[in-house]
């Protein structure tokens, strides 16, 4: 079996989704006496956001290339990025280590194609949805039409992310602002919903009776890192 690199910590809470999702999936897959090997650096989230909110994504591949490199001497065969705000910075990342690392943002582009979606909405902070990375990479390559909420909307939703649920404390009030994004974003005829924060995955039982696909980043990532841990060759 292949060893797992994790980057985590962005925030906590997600971090041990994949921990615990990844181990869930490959003891159903093998036996309960089989998990995986896996490496996990951990970053202090509060230096990484207010990174964030400063704009400042050198020093934050500063902090996350020397993580990555040493997961590589460790002997993991391929890293991830426990984040999808991080992606911004995953080719500075991918030029300076030997190994794959899972893109994210890929697997939800083949999703949505796979799934015959031409017109999905994005749930992000907006981290994710500054300078377009994310949208534009799903746009060129995936023929995707990304429609996104308003600025208010994703200003509010930024500050739940990162106030709530990045700690799995929520308040129903926030599940039902969320909410209503999504009923806006139905509004703007989008035929899926992208779960473009690793730690949305815990409101999944908000937007699932909607009459939309629902992409869930962190699902669809998790599955990759267990084939990719399973299969014999990367």
């Amino acid at each position: 079996m292949r060893k797992i690199g994790l980057l985590g910590g962005m925030g906590w809470y997600s971090t041990s989704l994949y921990y615990r999702k990844i181990n869930h999936y490959i003891n159903k897959i093998r036996n309960n006496q089989v998990n995986p090997e896996i490496i996990l650096h951990s970053v202090n989230f509060n230096t990484i956001i207010g990174l964030e909110k400063k704009g400042d994504w050198e020093s934050i591949a500063e902090i996350l290339i020397p993580k990555a490199i040493q997961m590589e001497k460790g002997g993991v065969d391929f890293l991830v990025i426990t984040s999808n705000s991080l992606h911004k910075i995953y080719d500075e990342i991918d030029i300076n280590v030997n190994i794959p690392i899972i893109n994210i943002v890929d697997l939800v582009g083949k999703k949505l194609k796979r799934t015959w979606c031409k017109r999905p909405g994005l749930l992000a902070t907006k981290y994710t949805i500054e300078d377009g990375f994310y949208k534009t990479k799903l746009e060129k390559h995936y023929n995707q039409e990304v429609i996104l909420p308003d600025p208010r909307e994703i200003e509010e939703l930024t500050d739940i992310i990162i106030n709530e649920l990045i700690s799995n404390n929520i308040n129903l009030s926030s599940r039902y602002y969320i909410n209503n994004i999504i009923n806006n974003l139905i509004h703007k005829d989008v035929d899926s919903i992208i779960l473009g924060c690793t730690e949305l995955s815990s409101l999944i039982d908000v937007v699932a009776s909607k009459d939309v696909r629902i992409i869930d980043s962190l699902e669809i990532h998790i599955r990759e890192i267990v084939y990719s841990a399973l299969r014999k060759n990367l």
